[in-house]
């Protein structure tokens, strides 16, 4: 036995397996090889962080973690950046099952030869889905698909799509813009959440109260949007409104 963090026992080249790799060493496993899992930068860990709460909120049906350990094999164990699916957030020690979609953020000092075979060992064992966003050079999305023969690159002005995984296409430029991602975070935690109808009540509570009424075909309006950033809009239009006309109802 030895301390998490701590240099598995020696093993020929090539003799390591999943059991000698405890949670909280530093290292990922491919095909028996221990590879060093060095501290990330500031720029890589934030957008990483920012990026997993935007998978999040869109994959209602699937579970999203940063840097989990999935068993891909007994001498394989890789760690993307960002996993979405294949995880039991109950079950103990590393993933089982390879992430549905997993994103690579590639920086200074990447190195390609290592992240290609990464690539190739996650797509062999089941990845549907995967993305390396690329922060140096001109901002992109390299996006392997494990039924697609070729790589496809996507720029700043694209959306990335992962049928099955993710309910709705994500911009590229939200892998790249903080105050992008957490916006549209936001926006799709709220629709999940039913926060519109929030709204709808507290505006309709708002024109209430201020004797500002309604025709029904301006009521039906309301009531049958489901535009979080329009009903937002009306509800501050509201506090200083005359007429439902200065909504723009």
């Amino acid at each position: 036995m030895y301390a998490p963090s701590a240099t598995p026992p020696p093993r020929p080249p090539g003799g390591y397996t999943v059991a000698d790799i405890r949670p909280g060493d530093p290292y990922e496993l491919s095909d028996g090889e221990l590879i060093e899992c060095h501290p990330a930068g500031e720029r890589h860990n934030g957008k990483v962080f920012t990026a997993a709460k935007l998978l999040d909120a869109d994959a209602a049906d699937h579970v999203t973690a940063c840097d989990v350990g999935h068993v891909l094999g007994p001498n394989t164990l890789r760690a993307p950046d960002i996993s979405v699916g294949g995880l039991d957030p109950e079950h103990p020690g590393w993933a089982q099952k390879p992430p549905l979609l997993a994103v690579e953020y590639a920086d200074v000092g990447q190195d390609e030869d290592k992240l290609e075979t990464k690539i190739g060992q996650l797509l062999a064992a089941g990845t549907r889905y995967l993305w390396v966003v690329r922060l140096t050079g001109i901002p992109r999305v390299e996006v392997y698909q494990k039924q697609a023969p070729k790589k496809k690159t996507y720029g700043l002005d694209d959306v990335l799509t992962a049928p099955g995984v993710l309910k709705n296409p994500i911009p590229v430029r939200a892998l790249f813009d903080e105050q992008l991602a957490d916006r549209l975070t936001f926006d799709k935690l709220a629709d999940r959440f039913g926060h519109d109808d929030n709204l709808k009540v507290g505006l309709l509570a708002l024109l209430a109260a201020r004797n500002i009424s309604l025709s029904e075909a301006q009521r039906a309006s309301i009531q049958d949007s489901h535009d979080f950033e329009q009903l937002s809009r009306w509800l501050v239009a509201a506090a200083t409104a005359i007429t439902a006309a200065d909504l723009g109802l």
